[in-house]
């Protein structure tokens, strides 16, 4: 049940969340160049194949975007989703460029709410951008994961990663995102009882690091 305080809180991230977004769209990808090995790993565990039809959650300035276009190809199709207009400018300008926008419908919107149909999408992306979510939010939008995926669809996700016992960096991280949430913005999360608790069969989870910081890869379908 969402309580008038949950919803309150719901929309204040939300909103503070765009305007972060909105306000580091231009220099985001000099800003987030280091995550993007990681993505493209996530991509790669992915697998994006030829006439699919995907979504990505946080789609931001549109670099996995791209890639996730070139793979399904021209007769495949990807949702962008996105709470930023202005990285989403950014994203269609990107995909303009390559030729790519036809394949792609960038939508203003988050992931509680994906605008598409249920059991209409074979895969599902989303890469340092469920754990800008509070709890109440994270699990609705595994909930909508799995609404819009197909039987054996699959749900890739990047994520900061909460473990059983950090390291001194990792608590350092903790402490500064609830000194300041607003700059510090990622939550650690636990991505592989997550995805169990929302119903989806995790077939991998692979540890990785940034700058010394636990991030997991997950793969998982419906």
């Amino acid at each position: 049940m969402v309580t008038t305080k949950d919803a309150a809180v719901t929309a204040t991230s939300t909103a503070r969340a765009q305007r972060n977004y909105d306000r580091l769209a231009r220099w985001y990808d000099w800003l987030a160049a280091s995550e993007h090995p990681l993505v493209e790993a996530g991509l790669e565990l992915l697998a994006a194949q030829p006439g699919e039809h995907v979504v990505e959650i946080g789609a931001g300035t549109g670099k996995a975007l791209q890639i996730l276009a070139s793979a399904v190809g021209a007769t495949g199709c990807v949702v962008a989703v996105d709470v930023s207009p202005r990285m989403l400018d950014v994203a269609r300008r990107r995909l303009q460029t390559a030729g790519l926008a036809d394949r792609v419908l960038a939508l203003r919107s988050d992931a509680r709410t994906l605008a598409v149909g249920t059991a209409s999408c074979d895969a599902v992306f989303a890469s340092f951008a469920l754990e800008l979510l509070a709890p109440a939010d994270l699990n609705v939008a595994l909930a909508e994961c799995v609404r819009v995926l197909r039987p054996a669809g699959r749900l890739g996700v990047v994520a900061m990663a909460e473990r059983p016992q950090p390291n001194a960096l990792d608590r350092a991280y903790r402490w500064a995102h609830r000194r300041w949430p607003d700059t510090i913005d990622c939550r650690p999360i636990a991505l592989g009882p997550l995805l169990t608790a929302a119903g989806l069969q995790v077939q991998q989870v692979v540890p990785r690091s940034l700058w010394g910081l636990a991030v997991d890869l997950a793969l998982a379908r419906r």
